[in-house]
C-alpha cells in the first residue's frame, strides 16, 4: 500500500465516521426534542402561573411592520392573526 492509498483510506474512514457521529447526533436530538414536546403542557401551565397571565389564540402580541431608516412616509400598519 502506497502512502497515497493509505492518506484516502484514512480520509474514507474519517467520513464515515463523521457521517456515524452525525446521524447519532441526529438521533439523539430529536429524541430530546420529543421529550421536550411532550413536556410543553406543564411548561406552558408553570409559565402562566409565574406571569398570571394566560397566553392563549385571543391573547396573542400584535406584530408590528418593521420601520427601515427611508419609511418615514409609510403608513403605520399591524398585523393580526388571520381568523377563520
Amino acid at each position: 500500500m502506497t502512502g497515497t492509498d493509505r492518506i484516502r483510506k484514512e480520509e474514507v474512514s474519517g467520513t464515515i465516521l463523521r457521517a456515524k457521529m452525525t446521524s447519532e447526533l441526529r438521533i439523539k436530538t430529536d429524541d430530546f426534542l420529543l421529550s421536550q414536546r411532550e413536556s410543553f403542557d406543564d411548561y406552558e401551565m408553570k409559565a402562566n402561573e409565574k406571569t398570571g397571565v394566560e397566553y392563549n389564540n385571543g391573547n396573542q402580541r400584535v406584530r408590528r411592520r418593521k420601520r427601515h431608516h427611508n419609511d418615514e412616509s409609510a403608513e403605520e400598519v399591524a398585523l393580526e392573526k388571520k381568523t377563520s
